[in-house]
């Protein structure tokens, strides 16, 4: 969790700042709004012991990069359907096809079975409303 992504949802326009002026913005909001402050931290450390407890599951490649939810999916999808020769179907973020953490779920898929990829750009929100705008979506 990003301290500045967390103000920019209370400030609009904040990224847009300077860096300077930003700073300025955090240090009188963190003043006079103790109560986000506080509600940050309590944010932060729930997701330290989220990622802690997914690091040190029986979850391969959870403990590299960043623990995302996608990546617990992607290993229980394979121990429960594919492993056994079952199915799925799949809309993952572009990073399941590429990040460190999702290296051995991507070997188990291309050398025990038959997969395919259709990257999408959610170009305009055309493949998907709730998706950000230009992120890359994979149908596996």
């Amino acid at each position: 969790m990003e301290e500045d992504d967390r103000w920019s949802c209370y400030l609009p326009g904040f990224q847009a700042l300077a860096q300077h002026d930003q700073e300025a913005v955090k240090k009188r909001y963190r003043k006079n709004r103790p109560d986000l402050v506080e509600q940050f931290h309590r944010e932060v450390a729930e997701a330290e012991a989220l990622r802690n407890a997914r690091s040190n599951g029986p979850l391969p490649g959870m403990g590299t990069g960043d623990a995302d939810v996608y990546k617990a999916f992607c290993c229980r999808f394979w121990d429960l359907l594919c492993a056994d020769g079952g199915r799925m179907g799949l809309v993952l973020p572009r990073s399941a096809h590429c990040a460190k953490g999702c290296g051995e779920f991507r070997r188990a898929m291309f050398t025990k079975a038959s997969a395919d990829i259709t990257l999408l750009v959610n170009t305009g929100g055309g493949a998907f409303d709730d998706a950000k705008p230009r992120s890359t979506i994979g149908l596996t």
